[in-house]
C-alpha cells in the first residue's frame, strides 16, 4: 500500500495528510467564509481473506477507518 501511495512509511502519509488539512482549514477571515471539510474512510476486503491484525489496527487507529468484509467473488453486498 505504501508503494502504491508513493510513501516510505505511515508517518510520511500522516504528515502529508496533516499538512493538507492544515492548509484546508487555514484562516480565511479575509474572504468572510470558512472552508467546510468532510472525510469518509472505510476499508472493504474480500470476506474469505482476513485482514492482518496490524493492518486493521493501522487503518482504524491512524485513519479512523471502518473495516467491512464483502463477498466480491460471488455477490457484492454492503451493510
Amino acid at each position: 500500500m505504501l508503494a502504491t501511495l508513493g510513501a516510505t512509511s505511515r508517518d510520511e502519509i500522516a504528515e502529508f495528510v496533516s499538512a493538507v488539512v492544515e492548509r484546508a482549514l487555514a484562516d480565511h477571515s479575509e474572504t468572510g467564509s470558512a472552508p467546510r471539510v468532510a472525510f469518509a474512510c472505510a476499508l472493504w476486503h474480500e470476506k474469505m481473506m482476513a485482514l492482518k491484525p496490524a493492518y486493521r489496527a493501522a487503518a482504524v487507529q491512524s485513519y479512523k477507518a471502518e473495516t467491512h468484509a464483502a463477498d466480491f467473488v460471488n455477490k457484492v453486498s454492503f451493510p
